[in-house]
């Protein structure tokens, strides 16, 4: 993967797979190896505090397999399974979950109710980001606070008005850009959160997040000229 930023050697991501309902720890784990995870070996989860009396310990996340750098995590309360590490690690690893799922009878196409690919805060170097958004997006009426002119400095993008419903919830495209408040003159970090429906397009967005944060900075540096 192409170099943003003199901070970062990979960039990180997650993806979240929620599924309709419930799967058992030990069922995931054994599909997980099928795709070449390979198993994390943890402490049990329950204690005995007394005779025939246990109680559970730990949090609700658990981690169950690990390919590579990327590590698949589950949390039974929200039917959730999580991969998150290197991007070419979660791609990859991402890859290889439906012939799993199909191996032991299962289709991702019916157990899955959506995806969401997180891109957690990270750097990207662009110079004068600041300068170009106030230059280039104006407010119609300006802000004066405790005599003080208020501008634009953060910048959020969405494809709809709200993620809330379910045609907008689904489809949820969100972009934030936040200028390094150390140097603003050298990056700024973006987030962006963005779900899918089907597993094929949720993959073409993971292995476009190249050239989306490419259009970003292109975005950025022309704005700024």
């Amino acid at each position: 993967m192409a170099k943003f930023s003199t901070l970062s050697t990979e960039y990180n991501i997650s993806v979240a797979i929620f599924f309709w309902l419930g799967i058992p720890e030990s069922t995931l784990i054994e599909i997980l190896k099928a795709a070449n995870f390979t198993e994390i070996r943890r402490p049990p989860r329950t204690v005995e505090i007394a005779p025939g009396v246990k109680i559970g310990v730990g949090p609700p996340v658990v981690q169950l397999a690990s390919f590579q750098s990327a590590v698949a995590e589950y949390n039974p309360e929200k039917f959730m399974l999580n991969l998150r590490g290197a991007i070419t690690d979660v791609i990859e690893a991402f890859k290889t979950l439906p012939e799993a799922f199909k191996r032991h009878g299962y289709s991702v196409n019916s157990l899955v109710r959506y995806y969401e690919v997180t891109f957690p805060s990270q750097p990207l170097d662009v110079k004068n980001a600041v300068n170009a958004l106030r230059k280039n997006i104006k407010l119609t009426k300006p802000l004066k606070l405790f005599n003080e002119n208020l501008n634009i400095f953060s910048l959020s993008l969405s494809n709809v008005e709200s993620p809330i419903g379910a045609e907008n919830f689904n489809k949820w495209f969100h972009i934030r850009i936040d200028p390094d408040v150390q140097n603003t003159n050298k990056r700024v970090y973006i987030h962006i959160i963005k779900r899918e429906k089907e597993f094929k397009k949720c993959l073409t967005f993971l292995e476009q997040i190249e050239a989306i944060l490419q259009n970003i900075k292109e975005f950025l540096g022309e704005i700024s000229q």
